[in-house]
């Protein structure tokens, strides 16, 4: 409803604009409805379904040091306080447009609330001349527009909410005026959801690095107030500088968030660039590496070989055994650092590479992911230090300040290989700067360089060690494609794991290494389009004497890891000793080419539980946040192929269509199983309405599958080799009719392929061989029996 009160000043000024949106769990989950009612102080109210969530509290902005505030009169309203009319954005569709002008002392600020009918709130502040004197101490933002009351006398709801370093600190919780989602600047965006799955996504919307939000909580604890606004260190504002803050509705979290997303990607028109290393199967020196900081023994055990020897050896060893390394991830030994730990040059050194890293890329054909870090005073590369480019230098570390800097450098080093760019410690990068903390627009200058500078020659770009907000910048950056989903990894490191402390293991694992947990981070990740990565992993426990990490040092829990690679649609990366690598492990995640084979989204936790976290009676985690059940789903020519894992389950949990109804049809009829490694090795669990799913710690996970029944009656379970069993791209398309089923299948020249199917509750398979031109065509004719045929192959 929309009350036309312009030009009535002395009126109250009621506006209600009603929204309908239909983003549902399931074509029967209802809209709910969103409305806006602003107030003539300029206060307002947000309904859901007509009932009130949220009262606004005070609009403030701080200039020359002093916040000037609704709360208390000073922040005035100009003579053309209030204005409203109806818009069309191209990506929102219709809305209604108020705008409120405010004086703070002799400054100009205007909010402005876009509502759009498609079930869209942004929020703006902006500067039209600027401001100065905005930063202040001991609070997380100087302005505050929207800003929201949270009640004790509301009604329940929760909150997920990603959060910290790596956005590790992702949870969800019961949302109270005490209990709260992050703040400051390792605070993020957030789901706040009532008990009918109605969902409210937060998040900034423009200038991410430089937005914050704050939190006020009344001395009686009955209330507080959150605030999005301008994050309080910077000193300075320039003319026309604007901030925006969406809220977007939904229901259920997934979808919400999904949705959420999308609306920012469309916002800036952002398409992810291809990733070679997202697609191919690599091998990582990262931390938790057994070649991290560590090289091969020579000479018993009295002598280092140099990083390029160890490789070497790594690559004629994965040759020997029929490995498929495409890439190999460089981490930080590779190059000169300087003061404060950072960057000083960006080459090989002498004694990393004695012959360069053009021979290594020569020898092996392996292409890089290239580690980089925060950057140091000393660096060669700026002109105080006798470069040639644009720095910000401070007492021990730097900031790039200048494009040609960004497209030289990888540039440099595409001839040799490049092919993703590593940017870490993103935190201290943005933190340990006055440059970074203080200046508007200087943060986001220095990813957008980056990202320009990799767009041009077409490499793509991780980010580790970040912060919710340079992940939410990426909606800018076509160039960032995959960010680090959880902290380094380390073998061993994982819930249930007996030590000499504590032989039971119940204690779990220690931070930072409970590291293979990334199903709430990975939603943010799709959401955005985004690959998440979990980091390298040991496909075996032992891995020898002498290693980096003490001669005790085991990886219990390995095909664990390698089904959470293999799920989590980003790099897939071992990183074993020489001579300890299982083959047959870590290709369950690819084809003979080394390409991967993977779901068409990453397995992220399911709604149930983050519900059961905010109110109860969901899934129990062994390990605080590290929620166990995961779903995801394969979509080839219109099915959806889903799969279901449950980690860290600390006791049984039942699931049924509406907890994985995201990844499914449920419309359609499906058959549950269960089983890896060989066709022989499936369990059918029969027709599914429910899956009963026992306590599954660590070294017993669980992994299901719940898979379309064909018009013909035949069930394709896939490829049981793989972790993936109908996986992306090996399945290009499958083709039914009520007597057949054609399935297109991609892989390697020579590769055998064997497809399982089930009917009538029997399983069959058949294997094909892969044709010189990479694609074959498996047919299934159903009669009295069924019969197989594979074309321009060999049926085998």
């Amino acid at each position: 409803t929309f009350i036309n009160m312009a030009g009535t000043a002395t009126a109250i000024m009621t506006f209600v604009f009603s929204l309908c949106f239909a983003a549902t769990i399931t074509q029967a989950a209802p809209s709910p409805r969103l409305d806006v009612d602003f107030a003539e102080d300029g206060s307002f109210t947000i309904k859901v379904d007509s009932a009130q969530w949220f009262e606004s509290g005070p609009t403030f902005v701080t200039v020359e040091g002093k916040t000037y505030s609704t709360a208390d009169g000073s922040l005035k309203k100009d003579s053309s306080h209030f204005t409203q009319q109806r818009i069309k954005d191209s990506v929102f569709g219709l809305g209604t447009q108020t705008v409120q002008n405010w004086m703070a002392g002799s400054t100009k600020f205007v909010t402005t609330t876009d509502t759009f009918d498609n079930g869209t709130i942004i929020f703006t502040q902006t500067f039209p001349d600027g401001a100065a004197g905005t930063s202040l101490e001991h609070v997380d933002v100087s302005s505050g527009f929207p800003t929201i009351v949270v009640k004790d006398t509301d009604p329940e709801r929760g909150y997920l909410s990603w959060e910290g370093r790596f956005m590790e600190a992702s949870h969800a919780a019961n949302f109270t005026p005490t209990t709260l989602p992050g703040v400051g600047d390792a605070g993020g965006p957030f789901v706040i959801f009532d008990k009918t799955q109605a969902c409210l996504f937060f998040t900034p919307a423009a200038e991410f690095m430089d937005v914050s939000m704050g939190s006020q909580t009344s001395h009686d604890k009955s209330n507080t107030t959150l605030s999005m606004g301008v994050r309080s260190a910077i000193l300075s504002l320039p003319k026309d500088y604007t901030i925006k803050y969406m809220i977007s509705s939904g229901m259920g979290i997934t979808p919400t968030s999904v949705a959420a997303g999308q609306k920012l990607l469309d916002i800036y028109g952002t398409k992810r660039q291809t990733d070679y290393t997202t697609k191919y199967l690599g091998f990582s020196t990262d931390n938790g590496a057994y070649y991290y900081y560590h090289t091969e023994e020579l000479d018993n055990n009295t002598q280092k070989a140099t990083y390029e020897k160890t490789l070497l050896d790594v690559h004629e060893y994965a040759q020997k055994e029929k490995i498929p390394y495409k890439y190999m991830l460089l981490d930080s030994w590779w190059y000169t650092k300087g003061e404060g730990g950072g960057l000083k040059e960006w080459d090989a050194t002498n004694s990393t590479f004695p012959n360069g890293l053009a021979s290594f890329h020569e020898k092996t054909g392996y292409k890089f992911q290239m580690h980089n870090r925060m950057w140091s005073a000393d660096n060669i590369y700026a002109k105080e230090n006798g470069g040639k480019y644009n720095f910000i230098l401070e007492k021990t570390l730097a900031i790039p300040d200048d494009q040609s800097l960004w497209d030289d450098l990888i540039a440099n080093k595409t001839d040799i290989g490049l092919v993703t760019y590593e940017q870490d410690w993103m935190f201290t990068e943005f933190g340990n700067l006055n440059a970074t903390q203080q200046t508007a627009g200087l943060s986001r200058k220095w990813l957008m360089q980056m990202g320009a500078g990799a767009a041009k020659k077409d490499v793509s770009i991780q980010y580790c060690m970040h912060f919710a907000r340079m992940f939410l910048q990426t909606v800018e950056i076509p160039a960032a494609t995959q960010s680090r989903a959880s902290d380094d990894y380390h073998p061993g490191q994982t819930g249930y794991y007996p030590t000499p402390k504590d032989p039971s293991g119940q204690s779990g694992c220690g931070f930072p290494y409970c590291v293979y947990y990334i199903g709430t981070t990975s939603l943010l990740h799709y959401a955005i389009g985004m690959k998440p990565s979990k980091d390298n992993y040991w496909t075996t426990a032992e891995q020898g004497q002498g290693g980096p990490y003490g001669n005790k040092t085991r990886e219990p829990y390995n095909e664990m890891q390698g089904m959470i690679l293999a799920y989590s649609t980003g790099p897939v990366a071992a990183s074993d000793r020489i001579g300890s690598s299982n083959r047959s492990l870590i290709m369950m995640a690819c084809d003979e080419g080394g390409r991967l084979l993977q779901p068409s989204r990453p397995a992220t936790a399911i709604d149930t539980n983050f519900y059961g976290a905010a109110f109860g009676n969901g899934p129990e985690t062994f390990t605080r946040n590290d929620y166990p059940i995961f779903s995801t789903n394969t979509e080839v020519s219109g099915l959806k192929h889903a799969h279901v894992f449950a980690i860290g389950l600390a006791s049984s949990f039942t699931i049924s269509a509406s907890d994985i109804s995201y990844d499914m049809d449920t419309s359609k009829q499906h058959i549950a199983w269960t089983g890896y490694g060989q066709a022989s090795n499936v369990t059918l669990m029969g027709n599914f309405d429910k899956i009963d799913i026992p306590k599954s710690l660590f070294s017993d996970f669980r992994l299901y599958h719940v898979s379309p029944v064909l018009s013909s009656g035949l069930v394709v379970l896939g490829e049981t080799t793989k972790w993936v069993p109908v996986s992306v791209p090996r399945f290009q398309s499958i083709t039914d009719s009520s007597s057949s089923v054609e399935i297109s299948l991609a892989g390697e020249p020579g590769e055998s392929v064997e497809i399982a199917f089930a009917k009538d509750n029997q399983v069959m398979s058949q294997a094909c061989v892969i044709p010189a031109s990479g694609m074959t065509t498996l047919t299934a004719t159903v009669a009295s029996t069924v019969t197989f045929n594979c074309s321009d192959s060999q049926t085998l």
